[in-house]
Formats: structure tokens, sequence, C-alpha cells
């Protein structure tokens, strides 16, 4: 039980002008300062799920890139560079679902470890039905007048991927207190989602989950804590962190909750809806704890969730 964890705040920096493993070290050898993507880990690729509103003909969105280097830091010189599209890999079609602009060029400014470049997204071609449209680019160069600087030779680091995200126009709000029945409650032990133990009695638990919309955001849902209740009915304190703070976006046929979700004890949450038949939807979670669970979500007065939503 989290009770008796010991916890470890780990600080995670983004650092951008630290060295960096996945690059060669030939190329830090010869101090050399390198563009990439943000790191990833050695189990995935860089992706980025921009939400794209497909009432609108044109969504630009901004693409990160970064400098690393051995030397620790930043140059007084704008760097500039280009990327290309991996057309083998996309299947978003540039000229139907998207626009490249900027001639496929970026810049990072002098003094700086970080910049972004744009893509306009055409939201009026985007299928909310369809499979979700990836987008690849890869970088290609990247130079300074007087400083040795490369473009990252690493898939890993010079690829990143780009999932469209649909949002329809949302005309009904998801908000209220709504049931929670658990029905699946396997326990982590602190060695990750696979290493749980089902918890006796714990099936059946019940809750509520209060869910407030944001006036300023239709679709986007405040949902106040990580468990859905699951914490405070096992009794194990200190889990919520108050109102406002957690969310989940209403995009078109699902819902997408914020990739920063944790608890109190700093442990990431990964949420699937499962299903969703008239006013009951299934999730599933899981945390870096190890803790899996599923629960059933009724909708408050037992009203459907709305159709997009239904499965």
């Amino acid at each position: 039980m989290k009770n008796y964890k010991i916890y470890l705040i780990m600080i995670l920096s983004a650092l951008a002008f630290t060295s960096c493993m996945d690059d060669d070290a030939a190329v830090f050898n010869n101090a050399a300062y390198v563009v990439d993507y943000p790191n990833v880990t050695n189990a995935q690729e860089f992706r980025i799920t921009p939400l794209i509103d497909v009432s609108q003909a044109s969504v630009v969105i901004d693409v990160p890139i970064r400098l690393v280097s051995n030397l620790g830091t930043p140059i007084s010189q704008d760097i500039t560079g280009t990327y290309e599209i991996d057309v083998a890999q996309s299947t978003a079609v540039e000229g139907v679902n998207f626009e490249i602009l900027d001639n496929s060029s970026f810049t990072i400014p002098a003094g700086q470890g970080e910049s972004t470049f744009s893509v306009s997204v055409l939201g009026e071609s985007i299928d909310p039905d369809a499979t979700p449209l990836v987008l690849v680019l890869k970088l290609t160069s990247a130079q300074a007048n007087a400083t040795n600087v490369l473009a990252s030779g690493k898939t890993k680091n010079n690829t990143v991927y780009i999932e469209f995200s649909p949002i329809c126009p949302i005309s009904e709000s998801l908000a209220g207190s709504h049931d929670v029945v658990f029905t699946s409650v396997c326990i982590g032990n602190g060695g990750g989602p696979a290493a749980c133990d089902d918890a006796p009695g714990a099936i059946g638990l019940a809750g509520y989950t209060t869910w407030t919309e944001d006036p300023d955001n239709p679709g986007t849902i405040f949902i106040g804590e990580a468990s859905f209740g699951y914490y405070a009915l096992l009794g194990i304190p200190d889990e919520g962190q108050g109102p406002n703070v957690h969310f989940l976006t209403w995009a078109c046929r699902t819902l997408i909750f914020d990739a920063g979700i944790q608890d109190s004890y700093s442990d990431p949450f990964t949420y699937d809806i499962v299903g969703v038949v008239g006013p009951v939807m299934t999730i599933h979670f899981t945390n870096t704890w190890g803790d899996d669970i599923t629960f059933e979500l009724t909708r408050e007065g037992g009203i459907d969730w709305p159709a997009l939503l239904q499965s």
C-alpha cells in the first residue's frame, strides 16, 4: 500500500545544454553543438499530439527543437536549420492535411537552447471518425556562422511523430458528479504497472467523481484528483491535489487525459477508455507505482453519455 512507500522525488529536468548520450561521441569530441528534438527513452519515440479543431480551416501547431552540447553553454549566434517530411512514414498528406511554413526552416536564436517551428494543419480536412493522421518530420541540417553545429544523425533524435488529435465542436457539457464503481483492482508494490496483486474485497468499492467544465474552453474537464476516489476509499491520505489541477479533453469520439496527471506521490497515471454504453463509461488506469484499476463511471442522473462517445 502506498501508506508505507518511501517516496523519492525525482526531479526530471530537460537541460538544454547538457551532453546527449544518444549522439555520436565523436561529435562531442569535436566540441560540436547538436540540434535535435527533445530527448526520449530508449523505448520511446518523440511524439506530440496537438489538438486539431476540425471546424477550423487552419490550425498552427508548434514543434519543439533544442540545442545540446558537451560545452554546457549556449552560443552567441543564431542557429538555422532545415527539416523534411518523411513521406514513407507519414499518413498526413502535404497540401491536403497540412502545409509546411517558412520553407521547412527553423531558427534557434542566439543565446538560447530551445525553439520551435510551425506547421499549419488544415483542420477541415481531418476526419474525426478515421484513424488519426500522423506527420513525420526529420531534421536535415543545422549551422551557425562561426561555430560547429550539426543536426542530429540519430533516428530517435532527429525524427518527430506528430499525431493529429481531432476536436469536434462541443455543444454538450460532461460536467457533473458521476458515480464510480471499481470492477478490477490490482494494488501495486512499487514495481511498475505489471507488478501488482489482486485486492480481495476491493471489487465493488463505490464512490463518485466531480467533473467541472473549464468555462473558457468547452470540452476541457477538470477532474481534480488522479485516482477517481480509489485512494480515498482505501484510506490512503494526501492523494488529492485540489480542484482544477488534472483535466481531460473531449476530442470527438474519445477523451484525452492530460499526460501530466500524477498523484501527490509523483506517480504518473495512464488512462484508457475501454468502452461507453449508455450512461456507463468503463475506464482503465495504471500508474508507475503499479496500481492497475478498472472502474465504471455512471453519468449523473443515469443520463446517457453523448452519442459521439458511445462504443
